[in-house]
């Protein structure tokens, strides 16, 4: 595979591709039809949290959802925090079992079974924000919710880079901001480096990924795959998701 074989679209599509080899659920943004306001997919949102936790009450997982897509905070830093202990915890809420009000945990993600969940790599997802509109290249979701952000380069044009990728996740965090409430990972790629970083790293501290089964290194120069394979298939970005991020 060569950089300059490909454009821009081109090069979204092979990662799609490549994606939905590892067990993504490859979805067109503009043929789904929602609110674009809502950064979430509310309808894979729902059903997904609803199956998760059957045997808790309607009342308690509709309070969760609600919680979670009105998370209270000043800078989307502060929400995007909130979320996560909301992601890696469960949500809080409360409901009446046995004739006493008692508070239960509603949890968005079934960490123990990985299968249980929807993974969805969706490109061109547009979200609104007043009058701004803005769609990532490559948004993954699980479980509806928006964890990962990939921004992607034309391999072919020498004009732009990673780092210009890097400036317009940049951008996106500034233009629609309720879309990193729920950001766990951003991902950077030209073809030729391949890096991710969390919502508040800077340029320095977007790093490659150097393994695909986490036993041996691959050095291999414009491996865009090793990142995508090693971080991103599914069920290894849920064990990152919930044992290696933290604030």
């Amino acid at each position: 595979m060569t950089t300059g074989s490909y454009n821009e679209s081109a090069y979204e599509k092979a990662v799609l591709d490549l994606l939905a080899e590892e067990g993504w659920t490859v979805e067109y943004g503009p043929d789904i039809e929602r609110d674009y306001s809502d950064p979430t997919w509310d309808e894979v949102l729902r059903e997904r949290v609803f199956a998760i936790n059957r045997d808790t009450p309607n009342e308690a997982i509709n309070e969760a959802l609600a919680k979670v897509k009105d998370i209270a905070g000043g800078s989307v830093v502060a929400r995007n925090a909130a979320f996560t202990d909301c992601l890696q915890n469960g949500v809080e809420a409360t409901c009446v079992l046995f004739g006493e009000e008692r508070t239960v945990l509603v949890d968005l993600v079934d960490w123990a079974h990985p299968k249980r969940n929807a993974f969805h790599a969706v490109n061109q997802w547009t979200v609104q924000n007043g009058e701004i509109m803005r769609r990532p290249d490559v948004v993954l979701f699980v479980n509806g919710l928006p964890l990962v952000v990939i921004e992607l380069k034309n391999p072919s044009n020498p004009d732009t880079t990673v780092r210009d990728a890097f400036l317009q996740l940049r951008n996106y965090q500034k233009d629609i901001p309720d879309l990193f409430t729920f950001n766990q990972i951003c991902v950077v790629s030209d073809m030729v480096s391949t890096r991710a970083g969390s919502l508040t790293a800077n340029e320095s501290w977007f790093k490659e990924w150097k393994s695909v089964d986490g036993k041996k290194e691959d050095r291999a120069v414009g491996n865009f795959e090793t990142l995508f394979k090693g971080l991103l298939a599914p069920e290894r970005l849920l064990d990152v998701v919930k044992n290696f991020i933290c604030f």
